[in-house]
């Protein structure tokens, strides 16, 4: 078994171990110190309340979303029935746009012919008397 005499002399000065551990906190403090000044510099560049200022629906909207998500509604039923319509709509939506301008370049490939008048003695300008 080990005394306190051997226990001490073998872990060192305990004053020396607390100096190295006031120095480390020191060293902690001035970092913790420096991010929080980045970090203070950051933000007052973002400039959120002027932003706010802004746009005020924008944020509102925002925060409307998180609380949404935060409160659990992003696995309900609403939410999934949002998704499934939404989803169906930009697809519908997607195939529409694609067919009109599909329609649209074949029309404009193709030039139209020009309908020629029928003579007036022809067979059908006789059975519309």
């Amino acid at each position: 078994m080990a005394t306190a005499t051997e226990g001490s002399a073998v872990q060192g000065n305990p004053m020396e171990h607390a100096g190295k551990m006031v120095d480390e906190a020191k060293a902690l403090s001035g970092g913790i110190s420096q991010k929080a000044g980045e970090v203070r510099a950051y933000v007052a560049e973002l400039d959120i309340p002027g932003r706010i200022r802004e746009n005020p629906l924008a944020f509102a909207g925002a925060a409307l979303g998180v609380g949404y998500v935060l409160g659990g509604g992003l696995f309900s039923r609403p939410t999934g029935w949002f998704l499934k319509n939404g989803l169906r709509l930009s697809f519908l939506f997607a195939g529409a746009k694609a067919l009109t301008s599909k329609a649209a370049a074949t029309s404009a490939a193709k030039p139209s012919k020009p309908k020629r008048a029928r003579p007036s003695g022809s067979k059908a300008a006789h059975e519309n008397d």
